[in-house]
């Protein structure tokens, strides 16, 4: 799987090793009884919030489209990390909206009927609650570091002093940063044609970090620091300066607890409460959910959301589609919110379809109007082309969060707001002049060289015609010109010309105009003060006839003139060809750059023309092409809008939400005109948000903790049902050279890389070897859930895998004993843990206990086994 950038993310940038996101998620969720896939699919999405926001890895699988879709959603994705809250009613602010905001998207899923929308809002309400623990001030109180936040009274909370580390923002403005890690070098490299989409200046990512770090290691701006207070940092990850708290990582944890000041815990162990309190809270919160679900009536929904099976591509639709990204429901809004936000303000998912009959798409701004505030809606407004999102192409599906109002608005507007063409072109034409100027100046800087050095330039200047020039020119009518160039000591020039209006003509209904300009000489006003001794100059001209409208640049220039002294003319006596400009909003453009001969050939004059002229093109291109778009705009104005759906909600302590506009319309909305919807919602809900000290408690039997109290044998087995010989007992914590088989309990370095307590077992050292340990009785709660990681030590190269079983036991009230299977998985050496998990709500309240065993195949050698965090929870 690809990884997520570092944001509780993993270890690795890359690789993980762990995804501590996923792996929390799919943890909880088995806590709150979803089935496997259903908790894989809850971790995907509450992992991937990460991925889609910052990881160009992920992007670079997708191609042009995922990247389209992941830099549409960074206004809504940056959202969901509970960065850059400095008061404490920020932070109270964000745990209602993250909750209020999924039950609201929840509520919308459920009437949609759409289960795959339903876990994506909550593996990103997940994401940010999971984030709390490792971006904010929580863990620095030792008495915290053992109570989730919905364990705390609500008068408790409202006086913790508590705020999270500034990332989006400058760090200058919050308390203490966050720190940013990003890949370095070689990671990036490998994705350079997609790195220098990401960071071109029109993303909305080019000052992110990864971008900073894409562009340090390109250019060689600076060597990646390996050390940040004295942690080493991990080979492929480049830290940003200043260190931060982030504790998303064991080596994050490092820095962060000494950039918070703490002596009294190690960064592994305060990395360890982070991460303990996310899990916890991670089951309390989707306990809270599923309450809240059932006392909607859609209890029925919310089991679909634990167990239902959906096709894998379902999980990409949710962020790559336009018409769902599910996740803006607890994203919308200003962020950081305001320390005193007014809870009850509501806000729309607005839905649009356009039509599919012959020019039903526009170029034009969609803008809605509602509650005294207007949005355009555009999800990309970029100028780079492979940036650019046209939102209303023809068939196109779309869905935008607006947002907020004070109440819930009793109709909104929706307008084609086209501007005229006239209007809009004689305002590009002013920055298309600014272009061309800037391009003249960035080629003479070339024409220094090719010609032989600064002193050759003499200067350069142009003739601007607007169109309200153009239009003061009578019909057949030479109108003269003069341009100045003031070389100072190289010398100072005027160029005199003329300009012929010569016919005028119609062209797809709107008037155009043709030109004639003429270049007819260059006089010297005062010649160089030094020119390799001689006694007179010898200027040559370059010229340009730039024609905006169709890109047209028409180029001459002169020989070299001899002998120029000051008050002499020379003849240049030179027509450009005839140019056709539109009247409404043509711009002519005549950029003129006047040269010192020395030694250079014609075929240098020549290729100093060629330059000059290709400068001016490419320097103007952009222009040229927000041009033709912005007269696509204002021409492709009308727009057919299919369909309009409307949901309105509120993020308060109590979620109201509902259906308020869902229509058909095929209507055709002229330039210019707006359509108007009224609002009404029908048949809403209305649920408590419930962020008091939460309901049922998540009931955890650690078997770890009980293997000492365990019955441990070794033997050989003699047949695939688990009988067995030369049965031998085996003590706790036995020597790891027993051939007999043993079982130890202490912290391991696994072959997922990560070093963590686990139970080491190893069956008898002959083939078909095994090891069982029969744990104590012991009385399952509700909902009861047998879950662990298994996989083997670190180094187990030559194992050829090992058979992983589970067994419950209880007693008949009868009288007697009875086993039955509910794990059985063969493992091999692979470089990952294996997650397993196991029913057993059936024996809640029974008496049960748990047979962990592992059996060789035909070689025991290196079958290093290990149970990670084996547990039964429940409630």
């Amino acid at each position: 799987m690809v990884g997520s950038t570092l944001l509780f993310g993993g270890e690795d940038p890359a690789a993980g090793d762990p995804w501590y996101h996923e792996e929390i998620s799919r943890g909880a969720a088995l806590d709150a009884g979803f089935g496997l896939t259903a908790a894989d699919d809850v971790a995907w999405h509450t992992d991937y919030v990460d991925s889609y926001l910052y990881n160009p890895y992920w992007w670079a699988t997708g191609g042009i489209p995922r990247l389209k879709a992941s830099l549409a959603g960074k206004p809504l994705l940056k959202n969901l990390h509970f960065d850059d809250l400095f008061a404490p009613g920020q932070v109270l602010t964000m745990w209602r909206r993250y909750t209020s905001g999924t039950l609201a998207g929840l509520a919308w899923a459920w009437r949609a009927d759409d289960v795959g929308a339903a876990r994506n809002v909550v593996g990103a309400g997940l994401h940010a609650l999971q984030d709390f623990y490792s971006h904010s001030n929580w863990v620095d109180d030792e008495t915290r570091r053992t109570r989730t936040f919905l364990e705390v009274p609500v008068a408790e909370r409202a006086a913790m002093p508590l705020w999270t580390g500034s990332y989006e923002l400058p760090d200058h403005l919050g308390l203490k940063p966050h720190g940013k890690p990003a890949p370095w070098c070689g990671a990036l490299s490998s994705i350079s044609g997609v790195m220098d989409i990401v960071c071109h200046p029109a993303s909305p990512l080019s000052d992110g970090p990864v971008c900073r770090a894409y562009r340090a290691c390109r250019d060689s701006a600076e060597a990646r620091p390996e050390h940040i207070l004295g942690v080493p940092i991990p080979a492929g990850v480049y830290y940003l300066a200043p260190p931060g708290i982030a504790l998303d990582s064991t080596w994050q944890a490092e820095i962060g607890v000494q950039v918070r000041g703490l002596t009294d815990i190690s960064g592994k162990d305060l990395f360890k409460a982070a991460t303990d309190l996310a899990r916890s809270t991670s089951s309390q919160w989707l306990e809270l959910l599923g309450a809240r679900m059932t006392s909607l009536g859609a209890g029925e929904f919310w089991d679909q959301v634990r167990t239902a099976t959906l096709p894998a591509a379902d999980r990409e639709r949710q962020f790559e589609e336009f018409h769902r990204f599910p996740y803006g429901f607890a994203a919308v809004g200003p962020y950081p919110p305001p320390v005193n936000e007014q809870a009850d303000e509501w806000y729309l998912r607005v839905r649009l379809v356009t039509g599919r009959d012959p020019g039903a798409g526009t170029d034009s701004d969609i803008v809605v109007h509602a509650g005294g505030r207007s949005d355009v809606l555009d999800y990309m407004p970029r100028d780079h082309p492979l940036l650019a999102y046209n939102d209303f192409e023809s068939g196109d599906d779309q869905a935008y969060y607006l947002g907020p109002y004070s109440s819930l608005p009793p109709f909104l507007e929706i307008e084609n707001r086209s501007a005229s063409v006239g209007d809009v072109f004689v305002a590009l034409g002013t920055s298309f002049v600014r272009a061309v100027q800037s391009a003249v100046e960035s080629v003479a800087a070339f024409l220094f060289n090719l010609i032989g050095g600064p002193a050759d330039l003499v200067g350069n200047t142009k003739m601007v015609w607007t169109p309200a020039r153009l239009a003061a020119l009578a019909d057949n009518v030479t109108t003269a010109f003069t341009l100045q160039i003031d070389g100072r000591a190289e010398g100072r020039y005027r160029v005199y010309g003329d300009i012929r209006r010569e016919r005028r003509t119609v062209q797809a209904g709107r008037p155009w105009s043709d030109y004639v300009v003429r270049l007819n000489s260059l006089f010297c006003v005062k010649e160089s003060e030094w020119d390799r001794g001689t006694s007179g100059d010898e200027p040559f001209l370059l010229a340009l006839l730039v024609n905006q409208a169709p890109g047209q640049v028409h180029r001459m220039r002169t020989g070299a003139f001899n002998d120029v002294d000051t008050g002499e003319s020379r003849t240049i006596g030179h027509t450009f060809p005839t140019v056709r400009v539109p009247d409404e909003y043509g711009y002519l453009t005549l950029p003129v750059q006047v040269l010192e001969s020395d030694d250079e050939s014609a075929a240098d004059r020549d290729r100093a023309l060629a330059e000059f002229a290709d400068g001016i093109a490419v320097g103007a291109a952009q222009e040229r092409e927000r041009f033709i778009t912005t007269l696509g705009r204002a021409v492709a104005a009308d727009w057919q809008l299919a369909r309009a759906e409307v949901f309105a909600f509120t993020r308060g302590t109590t979620v109201t939400a509902g259906t308020a506009y869902d229509r058909t319309l095929d209507r055709w909305v002229r330039g210019g005109q707006r359509v108007r919807l009224d609002l009404q919602l029908t048949n809403p809900v209305q649920v408590d948000v419930g962020l008091a000290v939460t309901g049922p408690q998540v009931t955890t039997i650690d078997v770890a903790a009980l293997a000492s109290q365990a019955r441990w044998v070794g033997a050989e087995l003699t047949d695939t049902l688990g009988n067995t010989r030369n049965e031998q007992v085996l003590p706790f914590d036995g020597s790891d050279g027993d051939a007999r088989g043993f079982v130890r309990l202490g912290p391991l370095a696994l072959e997922d890389g990560r070093t963590t307590t686990s139970l080491w077992t190893h069956p008898m050292w002959v083939a078909n070897g095994t090891i069982k340990g029969w744990h104590p009785d012991t009385r399952l709660p509700a909902h009861a859930r047998f879950e662990a990681l298994v996989g083997f030590r670190s180094g187990a190269f030559f194992t050829d895998g090992a058979r992983f079983m589970v067994f419950e036991h209880h007693s008949l009230p009868g009288g007697g004993r009875v086993w039955n299977p509910v794990v059985d998985v063969h493992k091999g050496y692979t470089g990952s843990l294996l997650q397993i998990a196991a029913d057993l709500s059936h024996l809640a309240g029974k008496d049960v206990g748990i047979e962990l065993r592992v059996d060789a195949g035909p070689s025991s050698a290196q079958d290093w086994a290990v149970w990670v965090d084996p547990r039964v929870v429940g409630t």
